[in-house]
């Protein structure tokens, strides 16, 4: 009786070129994840010059151990506003009014206090939303990648 080992020594050699490139392919698949979220962050941030949307970025993967972490964030003073929320406070401008035109003067005796009748603009939470979406479809999705990974070993 002869046993043909040769398919089985194929599949461990498979399994080995996995286990070297896995480290890999999990850093590109956690970095398509995070272009992901800032895609979707990026189309839920309102719009009024673009500046606030167009800003978005993403930092480099560190690692650390078996940990991965990659920030998304936005370097404009009020992207934390837009984000989670602001109390507005009235206030006193100094300047004067020219007709039917408030005109800003600093130097100015004369001013108006002005404000908004609501106390609290609530965030956009566009990248809270995003993040939160995406990381429920992490599970998902790395499942279909390892099986792809997998059908290359076996």
């Amino acid at each position: 009786m002869s046993l043909d080992v040769q398919g089985f020594k194929d599949f461990i050699q498979n399994f080995e070129k996995l286990s070297q490139t896995i480290d890999v392919e999990i850093e590109k698949f956690f970095y398509e994840i995070a272009l992901k979220a800032l895609a979707r962050t990026k189309k839920r941030t309102p719009v009024l010059t673009g500046d606030l949307r167009k800003q978005w970025v993403l930092s480099n993967i560190q690692r650390n151990g078996n940990n991965l972490t990659v920030i998304l964030s936005n370097p404009l003073d009020y992207a934390s506003y837009v984000e989670f929320g602001h109390r507005v406070d009235k206030h006193y401008v100094p300047g004067e009014w020219k007709g039917k035109r408030f005109v800003y003067n600093p130097n100015s005796n004369k001013g108006v206090v002005m404000g908004t009748k609501t106390a609290w603009i609530e965030g956009k939470f566009m990248a809270t939303i995003s993040l939160k979406e995406i990381q429920e479809s992490i599970p998902k999705e790395w499942d279909k990648r390892f099986k792809q990974l997998l059908g290359g070993a076996i």
